[in-house]
């Protein structure tokens, strides 16, 4: 699960199961955190480019209806994308690795140079 398609619901199961056993928003959820595809991955992006205070984590959950977070909860969040967005990047890039590494082997190269093409909204718009 590495597309920006799944990452912010990723996130969003993490925020759940992080409520369900207290670790955040005192154990509350709120109906919209419970809403499949409610945390888009474009609050992922948005979260891990604040660097105002926490502000823009605020205003996202509480559009999710989490209006009572704390500071910690928001910094809690942010570690969360940050881990998140950071595993799909390992994912990916030990993908990549692996196949330019079957291709090496193939043609019995002690080494191969490639080139590896990106695009997308996550890639262009993803502060990290």
């Amino acid at each position: 699960m590495i597309s920006g398609m799944y990452l912010g619901e990723i996130v969003r199961n993490v925020l759940l199961e992080f409520t369900t056993k207290g670790l955040l928003f005192r154990g509350k959820l709120s109906e919209r955190l419970k809403t499949r595809g409610i945390f888009e991955t474009k609050f992922l992006s948005q979260i891990e480019s604040d660097r105002l205070a926490l502000r823009q984590v605020r205003s996202i959950l509480q559009h999710l209806g989490l209006t009572s977070s704390t500071c910690d909860d928001s910094i809690l969040v942010k570690e969360v994308c940050s881990v998140v967005a950071c595993r799909a990047a390992q994912l990916c890039g030990a993908g990549l690795a692996a196949v330019v590494d079957k291709i090496r082997q193939n043609r019995n190269l002690p080494e191969l140079k490639i080139t590896v093409g990106v695009d997308g909204t996550l890639y262009k718009l993803h502060p990290q």
